[in-house]
């Protein structure tokens, strides 16, 4: 498929281009009579202005198994051009069989037809075949790397075929044809389409409904694009946005004016901050690894943009031996004791690594891997427990000697069965990403063989130290710290960074409430405005404190410091 950011359209100076693939939208099941059409949404902050660029053209990347034509019989190929994951394939056969796969097309103007082809086979033995109309048109024994092929359509119906054969013997690679980003584009008419906006909507908040016809941008649009604004955005809260009525594989890109700097668009249970976590809500995280390697975490709850128009997440249905971007942090659970947010990873974030790996950096013991990303909080990362739930134990009379244990696995799946996930795509695995690697845990199965889970599959998969067969999807705590209010001048008080400078600012002359410590309380006391000083103190002679051992004639002097005002001491002399 025509990878994101690839000059298809230029973007306008001054918008910021999203994949509708992207991690950040989130598709939904359609809720209108289209529906065969899927929805997504997601949520914009710091733009007034969303662009949509739409398809004019028939068009199927194969990234799904929608068959836009209706080729028959129908096939994919973990393979595709450019990167992406899938292509269609010419139907798997044996030896001396042969193979067709067809569409008819209706072509309503003067179209050209596109497509990228590869074949793996016997060399000259083995052989793709395509025709349009009965004619075959090419020929190709084996050629594994990706090829261009156009040609003109006139108006009219035609039927075009994908065939393969074999000889006798010898299997070659996945041994057939493969095709990707098949398209039917309209020539010589900006008004010329295959697509019809008729019944597409945008919805605003869950208030605002817009047809999108109605926002075509004429002057921007071209022969194989429209280009939509849709203006009239709140930059500074943001909105929820679900375009309805529209098959995903036509909209080419996402875009938001980002003239002023700071315009993104995010998933809709995406938070930045910790005190607006939530179970279901998420923290957005960066990491980078080498092989069988635990590498860096960074940027946790920040947007991470980079390259100009894209935000890589790593790859979350295959994962990657080497990670190198985003992945989500979604809160499942409150720790017991500081009543602190716990979160799990969305995917297996790095595969072919081992537990001794992991143990080594840290992730098996203890709190697990020590990191500043929220500031002055320390989180704490690492691989989850994942033992098989032990029944409570009770004595003769039934009282509770030894309580139920689970796992922080368990206590996962246990969330997971609380959503309800029936309104999305791809349902639960759209969001937990469960058919990948196993991940690792710390728990031991037996003495040196460790348990490694799945999301809803409850078969114990077991490994050695060492088997670098499964993956890694980390735990993360983020500990607790104690909020202050400064009372000065008979009000309670915060200091804040105004450009970069501390400012006080008064929060309420009453008793402050919890919400309050929470919203507005400091824990970052680096922010203070501290200057270094000499502090004299006038100590106090106290007889009273004369006890047994001491002459008659001793004196004692004291002064009770308060050691919360005066941090950094750095020495301490009495004269």
């Amino acid at each position: 498929m025509a990878y994101f950011g690839q000059d298809v359209i230029p973007s306008e100076e001054g918008f910021k281009r999203y994949s509708p693939n992207t991690d950040a939208i989130q598709l939904i099941k359609s809720t209108n009579s289209l529906s065969t059409f899927n929805n997504y949404s997601f949520r914009t902050k710091g733009t007034s202005t969303l662009r949509l660029i739409i398809r004019k053209s028939l068009y199927d990347d194969f990234e799904t198994d929608q068959n836009v034509f209706g080729i028959s019989p129908f096939q994919t190929y973990n393979l595709g051009y450019d990167g992406s994951k899938r292509s269609f394939r010419t139907k798997k056969i044996t030896h001396s069989q042969s193979i067709w796969s067809y569409f008819t097309v209706d072509v309503s103007v003067p179209s050209t037809l596109k497509f990228k082809w590869q074949v793996a086979s016997e060399n000259t033995r083995d052989i793709f075949h395509f025709s349009v109309n009965g004619t075959t048109i090419f020929t190709s024994g084996n050629s594994p790397t990706w090829h261009d092929y156009s040609r003109d359509l006139p108006v009219g119906k035609h039927k075009i075929g994908f065939g393969f054969s074999k000889d006798h013997s010898v299997d070659t690679g996945y041994d057939g044809g493969l095709v990707d980003n098949l398209e039917i584009v309209p020539k010589g008419s900006s008004s010329s389409s295959y697509i019809n906006l008729s019944g597409s909507k945008v919805t605003i908040d869950g208030v605002t409904v817009r047809d999108i016809e109605k926002y075509i941008n004429t002057s921007a649009s071209t022969d194989a694009f429209y280009v939509v604004d849709i203006t009239g955005l709140n930059p500074v809260v943001g909105n929820k946005i679900v375009i309805s009525g529209l098959n995903l594989g036509y909209v080419y890109a996402v875009e938001v004016d980002n003239s002023k700097g700071g315009a993104l668009i995010h998933h809709n249970d995406e938070v930045f901050s910790v005190t607006d976590l939530m179970k279901g809500k998420m923290l957005r995280c960066r990491y980078v690894a080498s092989s069988n390697a635990v590498g860096t975490f960074s940027l946790l709850g920040q947007e991470d943009y980079r390259g100009g128009y894209r935000t890589d997440f790593i790859d979350r249905t295959v994962s990657t031996p080497t990670p190198n971007g985003n992945f989500y942090f979604i809160m499942v659970d409150t720790n017991e004791e500081t009543g602190q947010p716990i979160l799990m990873a969305d995917r297996v974030i790095q595969h072919s690594i081992s537990y001794n790996t992991l143990k080594s950096a840290g992730a098996m013991s203890g709190r697990g891997i020590v990191n500043r990303s929220m500031g002055e909080r320390k989180v704490y990362i690492s691989a989850p427990t994942g033992f098989p739930t032990i029944a409570e134990v009770k004595d003769s009379e039934g009282n509770v000697v030894k309580p139920e244990q689970k796992s922080q696995w368990q206590k996962l799946e246990d969330y997971v069965k609380t959503v309800d996930y029936n309104h999305l795509v791809d349902g639960l695995e759209q969001v937990w990403n469960s058919n990948t690697t196993f991940s690792i845990t710390q728990s031991l199965y037996s003495a040196s063989n460790y348990y490694a889970r799945k999301i809803g599959t409850y078969t114990n998969y077991v490994i050695t130290a060492t088997t670098n067969s499964s993956g890694f999807r980390p735990l993360l705590e983020i500990s607790a710290y104690n909020k202050l209010l400064i009372f000065n001048d008979g009000a309670y008080k915060t200091c804040e960074l105004v450009d970069g400078v501390p400012r006080w600012r008064n929060v309420t002359t009453l008793q402050p409430t919890v919400a309050q410590f929470s919203k507005d309380g400091i824990y970052n006391f680096q922010i203070l405005d501290r200057v270094d000083a000499v502090v004299h103190n006038t100590l106090t002679l106290r007889q009273d404190l004369v006890g047994s051992g001491f002459s008659e004639n001793s004196k004692i002097y004291a002064k009770r410091i308060d050691l919360e005002t005066l941090r950094n001491i750095k020495k301490m002399e009495v004269d």
